[in-house]
């Protein structure tokens, strides 16, 4: 099988309400999980257990509206949101590569505009489900 190699382009979105009012063109997401030192004196070398897991990211685009487009509210930084998707395609082939779904609160909006006519919105996102986030790796 020839190896097919995944380029940004080939990156998907997938929003639920009420974070509609953005076009999405980059996103990065981090997959962390706490380390706890618990080395004793009587070790040798270090010790560490693992945590939780989480995962925090980001989502940037441009601001959007129109009639069946809802705008992004105050109200998005209140409460967990429904499931957000982000992914990995190889190529046109939509069913290889790599997607990560959580359930996140939007903790920050941040908004420009410059005078030669970029307008961006960027939003912060921390998984808030209490479950661990789905990774799934999908081969052709």
């Amino acid at each position: 099988m020839a190896t097919t190699y995944i380029i940004g382009n080939d990156g998907f979105v997938t929003l639920s309400q009420p974070v509609q009012g953005l076009t999405v063109k980059s996103w990065a997401a981090n997959c962390t999980r706490v380390s706890t030192d618990i080395t004793g004196f009587d070790d040798t070398a270090r010790r560490r257990r693992l945590g939780l897991f989480d995962m925090t990211g980001s989502l940037t685009g441009s601001p959007m509206f129109g009639t069946t487009t809802s705008v992004i509210t105050v109200t998005s930084l209140q409460t967990a949101n429904s499931a957000l998707v982000l992914g990995l395609s190889a190529g046109t082939n939509s069913s290889t590569g790599v997607t990560f779904s959580l359930t996140p609160v939007y903790d920050s909006f941040s908004f420009t505009s410059a005078k030669d006519g970029e307008a961006t919105v960027a939003v912060t996102f921390q998984n808030a489900s209490g479950a661990v986030p789905t990774v799934v790796w999908s081969v052709a």
